[in-house]
C-alpha cells in the first residue's frame, strides 16, 4: 500500500472521478509517496504571483517524481489544437499534457529554491490519466505530438497502476544524469522541510494528532501483507490485540470480494460498531464509494436471525436455518463470511448474564463457516485473544470450534490505532504466563509523546468535577472527537442522574456539558470503535481484574491521541493497588508520594490527584 498524503483524498468534484485514481494509486507498492491536490506557488522577479495544483504527485526515491493531470469523461476530444471536455467545453491551460507538465516545472522550481542538490538527483516526468477511457480506444487514434501514448493512463491501469507507473519513470529524460536514487536523509529533508512540513511547523495538540493519523495510515504493510495472504485460504481465523487493525482489515477484505461481484455477510456483535459501520460505508456521500460495498451486508446476529428467520430474538431458529444451509449449496444468500470479534459471541453482559445461549451462539458461527464453504467462498473470523478470558477452557462461557480448530490461525502484532503510551496503559490488567505485563508493539509517530492521565480521586463524587476539568484540558486543546466511557454500568456511574438516552440506541447516552453533548457509554458497548480522546471514569480499585480489568483494557485502547483515567482511590489504599498490578512493587519507603509515582509507572501514565 502506497503511503497516501492525506490519509483520505481532499475534497474534489465528484464529476472529476479523482476518488477512483487515489483508490487506484493507493495500491502502489509501500515505497511510493502519493500526494493528492499538491498545490505550489509561482513567485520570483518579474513574474506574477501564480498558483499550480497538481491532481497527483507520485514520489519514488528509487525512480523520481511524477505529476499526473487526472482527466473523466468518455468523449473528450481533440480539434484544431484544443482539447474539449466531454459536454464540449475547450479544456484551460491548452490541456491536460501542458497542465501536468507545467504543474512538473513548477515543483521543480519549488523543489529547487529549497534543496537544489535533491533537485539535481531527481528525475522529474509528467503524465496524463484518462480513468474513462480503455487503452484499445487510445490505439485507435492519433495522439498529437504533445500526447505521447506512453506517458498516459488508461481505465485498463485502474486496477493496479504499478507497471504502468514503472513505465513512465523508465522514460529517458534529456539532460538527466542520474546519480543513484535518493539517500534515506535526503527523501526525509525532501518530504520532512520541502512537501509536507506543516507537521513540525504548528506545534499544536491538532496537528500533532493529524501527524500521527497520517504516519499511522502509512504504517499498515503488516496488514496488507496479510491481506495478500488470505487471497489464497478460504478459512481462516486472524487474532489481534486492540488496536492493530482487525476491523479495517476485515472491511478492506470484505469490500475486494465486493468489488469482485461476490456476496458478504460481515457479523458483528456490538450494535454501536455495525451502525458505524453502515454509516460510514453503505452510507457513505460518495456513490462511487459505496458502491464498492454495495454486495456487502454488516449485521448483528439479531439482525441476520430477522433476515433469515424472521425473529429478531430466535438464535436457535437461526442455527438451525444456517445447518440446513450447510447442507444445500446457495441456501444462503452471502458467498463469504467475515465475522468481527468472533471471542464475544459466548459472551455475557455487564451483569454476568447470557445475551442468549453462548453454545447456540457459537454454534450459529460454525453453521456459518460450513455454509460459506458449501456456497464455494471463504470464512474470515477475527478475535483478540486477550479478551477470550471469557471464552474456552479459561471460562465456562464457550468460543466457536473455528477459533480452535482453523488451520490457518494468523496474527497481527503491530498497534496501528494506538500511541505507544496509551497502548501501554491499555494492557496494564493483562499478564502473561509468567505474570509479566502483556508486552505490545506499536508504530512510531511524530511529536511530542503525550501520556494518559490518571486522576486519583479520593472519593466518587469527585469524579463529575474531574471529568469537567479534563473536558475543557481537551477542548482548549481543539480536540473535538470525545467519548466518555464508564467501566461500570448506567445504573452505577457517578454520571447517573445527569445522562440523556439516545431515542435510537439503548446502548449509547449522552451527557451535556458547555453547550455540547458528549456520548456516553459503557467500554463492552464500545468495542471495535475508536475515538480521538477517552474518559474512563468510575475505575476503583478492583477495576483491573477478572472481567473488570478486561474491561479496562477495551475501554483504553479506544484512545487514539488522549486518554484521560478518572480512578477513585483513598491515599490508604495506594499501596495495596500497585501491589495487585505488580506483587514486586517494594515495600520499603511507603509513603503516599512514592506510591503514587509508582502507580504512574505501573500505568504508564502521568499522576494527578485531585
Amino acid at each position: 500500500m502506497a503511503h497516501m498524503i492525506p490519509a483520505q483524498p481532499k475534497d474534489f468534484e465528484p464529476a472529476s472521478h479523482e476518488g477512483v485514481v487515489f483508490e487506484a494509486l493507493s495500491r502502489l507498492p509501500d515505497t511510493f509517496y502519493v500526494f493528492h491536490s499538491l498545490t505550489t506557488v509561482s513567485l520570483g522577479r518579474n513574474r506574477p504571483y501564480t498558483l499550480h495544483e497538481s491532481d497527483f504527485v507520485v514520489i519514488s526515491p528509487q525512480h523520481g517524481i511524477l505529476t499526473i493531470e487526472a482527466k473523466a469523461g468518455n468523449n473528450i476530444t481533440y480539434q484544431n489544437g484544443n482539447w474539449y471536455y466531454s459536454n464540449g467545453i475547450v479544456m484551460p491551460h491548452h490541456g491536460p499534457y501542458h497542465q501536468a507538465r507545467v504543474a512538473m516545472h513548477n515543483l521543480m522550481n519549488c523543489i529547487d529554491q529549497a534543496a537544489p542538490t535533491i533537485k539535481r538527483k531527481c528525475k522529474f516526468l509528467s503524465a496524463v490519466w484518462f480513468m474513462d477511457l480503455p487503452l484499445d480506444v487510445l490505439h485507435t487514434i492519433s495522439l498529437p505530438p504533445e500526447a505521447p501514448l506512453s506517458l498516459t493512463l488508461t481505465q485498463d491501469d485502474l486496477q493496479d497502476p504499478t507497471a504502468k507507473i514503472l513505465s513512465i519513470f523508465s522514460t529517458p529524460v534529456y539532460g538527466f544524469c542520474p546519480e543513484g536514487p535518493l539517500t534515506k536523509q535526503e527523501f526525509n529533508h525532501l518530504m520532512d522541510h520541502v512537501l509536507c512540513p506543516v507537521f513540525r511547523l504548528i506545534a499544536t495538540p491538532d496537528s500533532q494528532n493529524k501527524a500521527m493519523e497520517l504516519h499511522f495510515n502509512a504504517l499498515l504493510r503488516e496488514q496488507y501483507r496479510l491481506l495478500d495472504f488470505l487471497e489464497e485460504q478460504p478459512v481462516a481465523v486472524i487474532n489481534g490485540a486492540a488496536g492493530t487493525g482487525k476491523t479495517m482489515l476485515a472491511v478492506e477484505k470484505a469490500r475486494r470480494h465486493s468489488v469482485a461481484g461476490d456476496t458478504v455477510l460481515f457479523l458483528c456483535y456490538n450494535r454501536l460498531l455495525c451502525d458505524m459501520l453502515n454509516n460510514q460505508y453503505k452510507n457513505h456521500p460518495q456513490a462511487e464509494y459505496r458502491k464498492q460495498f454495495e454486495r456487502v451486508s454488516f449485521m448483528t446476529l439479531s439482525k441476520l436471525a430477522y433476515e433469515l428467520v424472521g425473529d429478531f430474538q430466535d438464535i436457535s431458529g437461526l442455527a438451525d436455518c444456517l445447518a440446513d444451509c450447510a447442507d444445500y449449496p446457495g441456501k444462503l444468500p452471502y458467498m463469504h463470511i467475515i465475522v468481527d470479534e468472533g471471542q464475544d459471541f459466548g459472551m455475557v453482559d455487564e451483569n454476568r448474564r447470557l445475551f442468549t445461549d453462548g453454545e447456540i451462539n457459537c454454534s450459529v458461527i460454525d453453521f456459518l463457516r460450513e455454509a460459506a464453504l458449501a456456497n464455494g467462498g471463504t470464512f474470515y473470523l477475527f478475535y483478540d485473544k486477550h479478551q477470550m478470558i471469557q471464552g474456552g477452557s479459561q471460562a465456562k462461557y464457550p468460543l466457536p470450534e473455528c477459533i480452535e480448530d482453523s488451520d490457518c490461525r494468523l496474527t497481527l502484532h503491530i498497534n496501528c490505532r494506538n500511541t505507544r503510551e496509551i497502548a501501554a496503559t491499555s494492557v496494564t490488567p493483562l499478564r502473561d504466563k509468567k505474570n509479566r505485563k502483556v508486552p505490545v508493539k506499536t508504530a512510531g509517530y511524530w511529536g511530542e509523546p503525550i501520556p494518559p492521565t490518571l486522576h486519583v480521586l479520593s472519593n466518587q463524587e469527585q469524579q463529575r468535577p474531574a471529568l469537567h476539568r479534563t473536558l475543557d484540558t481537551l477542548i482548549a486543546q481543539r480536540i473535538e472527537n470525545i467519548t466518555i466511557l464508564t467501566v461500570q454500568t448506567f445504573d452505577y456511574t457517578a454520571l447517573k442522574g445527569f445522562l440523556e438516552e439516545d431515542p435510537n440506541n439503548a446502548s449509547l447516552r449522552f451527557y451535556s456539558y458547555r453547550g455540547r453533548k458528549y456520548p456516553v457509554t459503557t467500554c463492552i458497548r464500545f468495542k471495535g470503535m475508536e475515538s480521538d480522546a477517552i474518559i474512563l471514569m468510575d475505575l476503583r480499585e478492583d477495576s483491573f481484574e477478572g472481567r473488570s480489568g478486561l474491561a479496562f483494557y477495551v475501554g483504553a485502547s479506544r484512545a487514539k491521541y488522549r486518554l484521560d483515567l478518572l480512578l477513585t482511590l483513598p491515599e490508604e489504599k495506594y499501596y495495596s493497588l500497585a501491589q495487585k498490578l505488580d506483587p514486586n512493587v517494594p515495600t520499603r519507603s511507603r509513603t503516599p508520594e512514592r506510591i503514587r509515582r509508582q502507580l504512574g509507572n505501573l500505568f504508564s501514565a502521568t499522576v494527578v490527584t485531585d
